[in-house]
C-alpha cells in the first residue's frame, strides 16, 4: 500500500524456508521436515513481527 512517501514500500514481508531429510537403510520410511517462516507487518496497520518454526516426522506404513 502507499504510504504518502516518493517510495512505495510492502506493509508485510514474509520469509519462508522448507527443509526435507529422507532416511535410508533400515529407517527408509522415516522423513524430516522443518519449516520456518518469518512475518514482518507494518505496524501502521496494526502488525505484528513473529516467527513460526515447526518441526514435522513423517513415518510411511
Amino acid at each position: 500500500m502507499p504510504d504518502g512517501k516518493a517510495l512505495i514500500l510492502p506493509d508485510r514481508l514474509e520469509t519462508d524456508v522448507d527443509l526435507r531429510y529422507y532416511f535410508l537403510g533400515e529407517f527408509k520410511p522415516l522423513w524430516l521436515r522443518l519449516r520456518a517462516a518469518y512475518v514482518d507487518q507494518d505496524i501502521t496497520i496494526g502488525g505484528d513481527t513473529y516467527t513460526d518454526l515447526r518441526l514435522i516426522v513423517n513415518y510411511d506404513f
